[in-house]
């Protein structure tokens, strides 16, 4: 009968033990997982306003690009009508 107490015993204490490593390894896991949110959190900002500054960027030379070509336009279809019509067009605003 002492051999029974002592096994049960034995699996008593081995229950609790993995209890503990259990509850170690769970809180660690949660730290590491929270940690990493933290950091993926951070990329995605610096990614966003990356991201935002290069479109701005961009938005503003397509911008500039699209004036340049409307006065291109503009200059070259004045010179047409004149080049038809033997006078300058009106200029329109």
């Amino acid at each position: 009968m002492a051999k029974f107490a002592d096994e049960v015993r034995t699996l008593v204490d081995n229950i609790h033990t993995s209890h503990k490593e259990r509850a170690t390894t769970l809180e660690k896991l949660c730290g590491d997982t929270h940690s990493k949110l933290q950091e993926f959190q951070s990329a995605h900002k610096q990614m966003a306003t990356e991201q935002q500054n290069r479109l701005a960027a961009f938005a503003s030379g397509l911008r500039a690009g699209v004036a340049t070509q409307r006065k291109e336009f503009q200059a070259e279809n004045e010179g047409a009508h004149a080049a038809w019509f033997g006078k300058p067009s009106k200029k329109r605003k």
